[in-house]
Order: C-alpha cells, then structure tokens, then sequence
C-alpha cells in the first residue's frame, strides 16, 4: 500500500544435498518419473498441457518432493 511490500519475507536460500538412494528408492522414482514424463507427453499430444497444467505441477512437485522426505518415509 502505498508503495510499501504487504508483506516483508525473509531472503531466499538455497541448500543443495547430495543424497543416496537404495536400490528400491531408486526403482521407485524412476517409475514415478517415467509415469510423469508419460502423462506430460499425453497431454502434450493431446494439446491439453496448459489445461491441466495444474495437474502437471502437481506430478512435477512429488518428484521434487520424493528427495525432501526422510528415507524410511519414502516408499509408504
């Protein structure tokens, strides 16, 4: 308002981790990946990716979050 921010937000930081996955881990997410990439060429064929672009993300986040959980969570 003004000319002032709604709202002041901390500053961005970013943390890069390297992490290991079990063997099981890793089949897991490429099968998580290869579901995503196959729904996003579906849509993309289909002309419907900004349609569901929602949907879209959506598949995108669980694979961004597959690496933030804590292994022993990963595969429930």
């Amino acid at each position: 308002m003004d000319g002032e921010p709604i709202l002041s937000l901390p500053p961005k930081s970013t943390e890069l981790r390297k992490v290991e996955l079990s063997k099981e881990e890793v089949d897991f997410y490429k099968a998580l990946e290869k579901e995503t990439r196959g729904f996003y060429k579906e849509k993309e064929t289909a002309g419907m990716v900004n349609k569901d672009f929602k949907e879209v993300l959506a598949r995108l986040m669980r694979l961004r979050i597959f690496h933030m959980v804590p292994p022993s969570l990963r595969l429930l």
